[in-house]
Formats: C-alpha cells, sequence, structure tokens
C-alpha cells in the first residue's frame, strides 16, 4: 500500500507516508513528532559504523593488525565489517552464544571467548549494552589460561 510504521515518543504507532521525505517528520493532533523506525536504526547504524572505524583507524595507527572482536550481535557485525573495510586482520568473533560456534562473520569464525583468547592479545568490544561484562570476561579468561595482559578496545571508554 506504499505505507510503513511509524512510532511516536509515546509509544503510539501512526502509519507514515513512504513517500514523504525520509529526514522530514509528521505531528499527530497531540504535536507529538513522528519518526521513522527505519530512519532511527539506519542513523545509529550509520553513526556505530563511524565510531568503530575510528576506533579501528586509531588500532592500526598503533600498529596493531590482528584482533578479536567480541560479541556477535548487530554492533559486533558492523565492527567486524569495518574491520575488513580498513584491512585487519579480523581472526574471530567470540560470543557466548554456543548457538552461534561454527558459523562465520565477515569470513571470521564465531568462537567461545576461551578458544579466541589463544589467537591473539588485541580484543575490540563488539557491543553497545555489554561493555563492561565483555572486559570483565576477556580479562578473567587472560588470567585463566595465563597468557598475557590483553588490550581491549572499545567505542564507549571504561567507565
Amino acid at each position: 500500500t506504499g505505507r510503513e510504521i511509524a512510532v511516536l515518543s509515546k509509544g503510539r504507532i501512526v502509519p507514515r507516508s513512504t513517500s514523504m521525505d525520509q529526514t522530514s517528520a509528521n505531528r499527530d493532533s497531540s504535536g507529538l513528532r513522528a519518526v521513522s523506525n527505519t530512519d532511527t536504526v539506519c542513523r545509529e547504524e550509520s553513526e556505530l559504523r563511524k565510531s568503530f572505524h575510528d576506533l579501528f583507524f586509531d588500532i592500526l595507527s598503533q600498529d596493531y593488525r590482528d584482533v578479536v572482536i567480541c560479541g556477535a550481535g548487530r554492533a559486533g557485525h558492523l565492527a567486524a565489517a569495518e574491520a575488513r573495510t580498513l584491512g585487519l586482520n579480523l581472526l574471530a568473533i567470540s560470543d557466548r552464544n554456543h548457538n552461534l560456534h561454527g558459523m562465520s562473520i565477515e569470513g571470521a569464525p564465531i568462537m567461545s571467548l576461551d578458544e579466541a583468547i589463544k589467537l591473539t592479545h588485541v580484543f575490540v568490544i563488539g557491543s553497545t549494552v555489554y561493555q563492561e561484562q565483555i572486559r570483565s570476561e576477556i580479562v578473567t579468561a587472560a588470567k585463566r589460561w595465563g597468557t598475557y595482559t590483553p588490550i581491549i578496545f572499545s567505542i564507549i571508554p571504561k567507565q
């Protein structure tokens, strides 16, 4: 029908014509601004991609090439794509979801952190939600295997 759903800030849903410019917004009778979920997701993904681009540029400037991304969710996918684009050697993606192990993202195998910790000492947290939890798991796994002190990069600064 040429229509998509737009969500209002109070959680109500109204139809929005797809012929409307994606950057514009409607106001309903209450004066609330309707913003397309698609527009919001695209903007968030663009911002995440830019953040990972800047982070990987920083990693490359420190002469690190081999990385493992921790997290196989949406942010992890974006991080993996950006790592490949910039020419990093993406050794693996680690994730706690055992159902994902054996699959791959951007050609990098998804595996447990215990497996990935043996590949490199440079880790990128590919999550915007579980930053501190993943950071803690990386440090714990490195201590458990007695290998080295990991270097952990994140798009969100350590609190």
